[in-house]
C-alpha cells in the first residue's frame, strides 16, 4: 500500500536528518555483525531482562524511523490535504481509551488488565491496553500536548481526551511518566502562546472533577490505592526499583567504555534504564549522535513552522521534547507509538520542501483570497492559498490557526503555500 501511495504522491525526498540517522542504524547493525562482542563478556554484565534477538530489535526500529513516517507523508499528501492532524486525532483518541480503561480499571469499575494478562492485579498498577504501566505512562505523556492541540478544533473531546489521559499517567504508577505529564504542560505552554487560555481552563476542569469526586465519594483514596500510585515516597518497591536501575546505569558505562565507537551490539539495546545510555551501551557514539542529529533536525522543523504560524509544529516540539525528557529514566526506545509526532514533524518538513513558503500578512492575504475567490468555511477567517478544502468542520484547513499565530505589527503572519 505504501509503495502504490508513493507512486502517485509526486514527493521529494525524505529529510536528511531522518535519512542520516537511519543509515547509521544500519551501519551499526553491520559492525556488530562484523565484530561481534565476546560472548565471555556478555555471560559477565549484569542484566535484569534477556538479551533481544539483534534483528528484531533492527527491524522495529526501522519499522519507526522509515516506515512509519514514510506511510504518515504519503498517506497525508494523497488523502488529507497534506494534514497530519487527522492521523494524529485518532492517535490521541487510542492512547485516551487506554488511559481511561486503566483508570477504571483502578477504580474496579473494569477488568481490562485482567483480560489482557496485565500486571495490574499484583502490582497495583494499571496499563491499560499497553504492554506494560511504564508503556501507558510514556504514551500519556508524549500525547498530552497533542490533546491540548485538539482543543482548538474540538474542545469537548479534547477534554474527555485530557481527562482520560492524565487519569491514565496517574493509574499507571510511573514516576517518570507522571512527572512526564507535567512537563509536557510546561513544554506547551513555553512553546505555544495561544494555547495559554486553554491549558488554564483544562487544569481548572480537572481540578474541579477532582474535587467533586474527593467531595462526593470521601472514600475515592482507598479505591486508588494512592500509595503504589503515586510512588515518590520511599517504600520498597521503590527503593528495590531505584537500586536496579544504579546497577542498569553502571552497566550501560561499562559497555560504552568497553566499545565507544560503536557499542556492544543490539542485544542490548533495552536494558539500561535510559535510552540514552541505551544508545551509547548499544550503538556507541555513531547511534547517540545519529540520534542527536535526529531530534535537532525535527525540533528545528516544529519551531522554524510555529514561528511560521503553525501552530501545530510547537505542539509536535513539546511531545518531542516530553519523550526527550522521560527518556532520562524510561527505556522506551524503539517502540512505534513514540514516533508518530516525529512522523507529523516530517511531513511538515516535506510538504514545507516541495511546497516552499513566503511570509504574507492578514490584509496581504485576504487580498489573494478574494482575487482567487476563496472564503473560510466558517465565513470568518480566510483559507491559505493552495491547500485543499476538503476537511470537516469549521477549522480552515492546513495545520496552522490565525489564533495560534504569531503577530507581526499587530496583525497575525502566515506563510500560505504556494500554487503550483
Amino acid at each position: 500500500m505504501v509503495i502504490l501511495l508513493s507512486g502517485s504522491a509526486g514527493l521529494g525526498r525524505l529529510p536528511g536528518w531522518l535519512l542520516g540517522p537511519l543509515l547509521v542504524v544500519v551501519i551499526v547493525a553491520i559492525l556488530d555483525l562484523l565484530f561481534p562482542v565476546g560472548l565471555r563478556y556478555l555471560a559477565e554484565r549484569y542484566v535484569q531482562k534477556p538479551y533481544v534477538n539483534p534483528e528484531l530489535a533492527v527491524a522495529r526500529w526501522l519499522v519507526a524511523l522509515a516506515v512509519l513516517p514514510w506511510a504518515f507523508v504519503q498517506i497525508c499528501c494523497c488523502q488529507f490535504g497534506r494534514d497530519p492532524r487527522r492521523i494524529l486525532d485518532f492517535w490521541v483518541y487510542g492512547i485516551a481509551l487506554s488511559g481511561a480503561l486503566a483508570t477504571t480499571d483502578l477504580l474496579g469499575l473494569t477488568a481490562t488488565g485482567d483480560f489482557l494478562g496485565n500486571e495490574g492485579a499484583i502490582s497495583g498498577r494499571e496499563s491499560g491496553l499497553a504492554t506494560h504501566a511504564n508503556n501507558l505512562a510514556v504514551s500519556c505523556a508524549v500525547a498530552l500536548p497533542l490533546s491540548v492541540a485538539l482543543g482548538r478544533r474540538r474542545p469537548f473531546l479534547a477534554v474527555l481526551c485530557g481527562v482520560a489521559i492524565t487519569g491514565g499517567a496517574l493509574a499507571s504508577g510511573s514516576r517518570g511518566g507522571q512527572l512526564g505529564a507535567v512537563s509536557s504542560l510546561l513544554f506547551v505552554f513555553i512553546l505555544v502562546r495561544g494555547s495559554r487560555r486553554r491549558l488554564w481552563t483544562g487544569v481548572a476542569v480537572f481540578g474541579v472533577a477532582a474535587f467533586a469526586m474527593a467531595a462526593l465519594v470521601p472514600s475515592i483514596g482507598d479505591r486508588l490505592n494512592l500509595d503504589k500510585v503515586l510512588r515518590f515516597a520511599n517504600s520498597s518497591g521503590t527503593t528495590a526499583s531505584d537500586s536496579g536501575r544504579r546497577f542498569l546505569v553502571e552497566q550501560a558505562i561499562a559497555d560504552f567504555l568497553h566499545r565507544p565507537l560503536s557499542g556492544i551490539g543490539y542485544e542490548v539495546l533495552n536494558h539500561a534504564h535510559d535510552i540514552y545510555l541505551q544508545m551509547l551501551s548499544s550503538g556507541g557514539l555513531l547511534l547517540a549522535g545519529s540520534f542527536a542529529v535526529l531530534t535537532a533536525g525535527a525540533m528545528r522543523t516544529g519551531l522554524s513552522a510555529s514561528r511560521r504560524g503553525f501552530a501545530l509544529g510547537g505542539y509536535l516540539v513539546a511531545s518531542l521534547l516530553t519523550w526527550l525528557q522521560v527518556g532520562l529514566v524510561e527505556n522506551q526506545l524503539t517502540d512505534r507509538y513514540l514516533y508518530f509526532p516525529l512522523a507529523a514533524l516530517v511531513v511538515v518538513e516535506v510538504v514545507a520542501h516541495v511546497h516552499p513558503r513566503e511570509p504574507v500578512s492578514r490584509p496581504e492575504l485576504e487580498a489573494s483570497q478574494e482575487a482567487e475567490g476563496q472564503t473560510s468555511l466558517a465565513g470568518k477567517r480566510p483559507l491559505p492559498v493552495g491547500v485543499h478544502d476538503d476537511l470537516e468542520g469549521t477549522d480552515p484547513p492546513g495545520w496552522w490557526g490565525l489564533d495560534d499565530a504569531p503577530e507581526k505589527d499587530g496583525q497575525p503572519s502566515v506563510r500560505p503555500l504556494r500554487r503550483h
